[in-house]
């Protein structure tokens, strides 16, 4: 996945990276609003317009990119990698936006036992998507050392994972919480965590293309 030394191979691969860093503050702010909803700031409000406008604006910017490949930079056989990697780079932001709807219109009461593994489940989301823009950028280097950091957000997804497993156990066996209005919440805690779920896919796939790139 090296990329070209043109000008607008140059040019472009300085808007992937600019890319990664969008979709990395879309995750940012999709954080802020379940710690702001977990400690009932209005302003969580706020940041959920924030997240739909910047999900559009990745949107934007990643038909500019793809537009610019397709009028000539890059080889052609490297295309299909590229562009591969912002649609897989784009579902992260998706799934933000979906979440943060979610939780916006349906605004269901989080048992207080179990508001800091929301807040927690959004730290580690954020920490995984950090690796995100360093693996691309030492891929796009032509470095494809980047078990490291793939296993990093490995680690970060499977402690994501048992802490909505440990949610769903909690509200379904120990809560107080009726059925329906455990499944509510059970919801709201599923599409927060496919965020997560869709960065991990993001560095499987620059795991794939830097094995491809070694053959």
């Amino acid at each position: 996945m090296v990329f070209g030394q043109g000008k607008k191979d140059q040019e472009v691969r300085q808007d992937i990276l600019m890319y990664c860093e969008l979709i990395g503050r879309t995750v940012d702010e999709f954080a802020r609003m379940i710690r702001e909803y977990i400690d009932w700031n209005k302003h969580f409000k706020e940041q959920s317009q924030k997240v739909h406008r910047m999900e559009a604006e990745a949107d934007e910017m990643r038909r500019s990119i793809e537009k610019a490949m397709f009028a000539g930079a890059f080889l052609p056989a490297y295309r299909g990698d590229y562009i591969a990697f912002l649609e897989i780079l784009d579902r992260v932001a998706n799934k933000a936006e979906e979440a943060a709807d979610t939780l916006y219109l349906v605004r269901p009461d989080i048992p207080e036992d179990l508001r800091a593994r929301f807040v927690r489940i959004a730290e580690l989301t954020t920490e995984a998507y950090l690796q995100v823009p360093v693996a691309a950028a030492k891929i796009m280097e032509g470095d494809n050392d980047i078990g490291s950091l793939c296993r990093f957000v490995e680690r970060k997804e499977q402690e994501i994972d048992k802490i909505q497993f440990n949610i769903t156990r909690r509200l379904f066996k120990e809560s107080e919480l009726n059925k329906p209005d455990a499944m509510v919440v059970k919801l709201i805690i599923d599409q927060i965590c496919n965020v997560s779920d869709r960065i991990e896919n993001v560095m499987d796939r620059l795991s794939l293309t830097a094995i491809i790139r070694q053959l």
